[in-house]
């Protein structure tokens, strides 16, 4: 599944999502108000995530998943891999899925300042980076008190 996910996306890693390029939010929403093409219906857009607001509960998205999970299951009638997990456990693993790459997209979105400007992709990056790196060490001291008392 993992695979099928990250393949269909073109990411190498579920949680590094900084230069996906989601599906645009007019196309989504002309799909969400059936006024518009769906992702099997246009060219590329197949396996194309939905991130913005609702994305959650997005049509788009929901028939992303069918996509991938028909894939899935090529993949594993090719392979011959033994697994018999209800459809919606798949279904579940792949909204997990989406999750992740999302959290990891919006990272890197531009937010505004206090100032009121708008940050640049850049300043956007180098604020998401020095945020990670901050909390994986205070995750390793913590760790590191709780193996002293210990």
């Amino acid at each position: 599944m993992r695979h099928c996910f990250r393949t269909t996306t073109g990411q190498e890693l579920i949680t590094n999502f900084a230069s996906y390029t989601p599906i645009d939010d007019a196309i989504a929403t002309a799909y969400q108000d059936s006024t518009g093409s769906g992702p099997a219906d246009l060219d590329g857009c197949r396996y194309h995530l939905f991130f913005s607001e609702n994305y959650q509960t997005s049509r788009w998205n929901k028939a992303v998943i069918e996509n991938m999970l028909e894939m899935a299951n090529g993949e594993q009638q090719k392979y011959h891999l033994d697994g018999d997990l209800n459809i919606n456990v798949h279904r579940a693993i792949m909204w997990d899925f989406i999750k992740q790459a999302q959290c990891s997209w919006s990272a890197y979105n531009v937010c505004l300042t206090n100032e009121g400007r708008a940050e640049t992709q850049g300043q956007a990056r180098i604020c998401t980076d020095g945020y990670r790196e901050c909390r994986s060490n205070d995750t390793h001291l913590n760790s590191c008190k709780h193996q002293a008392c210990f």
